[in-house]
């Protein structure tokens, strides 16, 4: 029997849910993620400005099959890291956008 539109949107939810528990297990604390089709992204929002992917995290993320992941910090900075068709581990780049601060930040 084919699944409902409602029964796919359940489903992910609870994948969701089960990413974000992985994120946790491998120390990233974020508030929420998002993602982006058009560049096979993950977004992850409200992390710590200290914190950034450890190898754990970076294989959890290319291995649920995304490309990029894109930190968003708390201070408004973030933390850009992509993945070629092989993994291998991203320093990651740094990058505030003067349209996402505030007049004094």
């Amino acid at each position: 029997m084919e699944k409902s539109l409602a029964d796919q949107l359940f489903d992910a939810d609870h994948l969701e849910i089960e990413l974000e528990e992985k994120l946790v297990d491998a120390g990233i604390e974020c508030t929420k993620l998002g993602w982006d089709s058009y560049d096979c992204s993950l977004e992850i929002y409200g992390v710590p400005n200290d914190l950034r992917l450890s190898p754990e995290a970076q294989k959890l993320i290319y291995t649920a099959g995304f490309r990029s992941a894109y930190v968003n910090h708390l201070d408004k900075w973030e933390t850009h890291y992509h993945w070629d068709k092989d993994f291998t581990l991203s320093k990651g780049w740094r990058v505030s956008y003067p349209h996402k601060r505030g007049p004094k930040e």
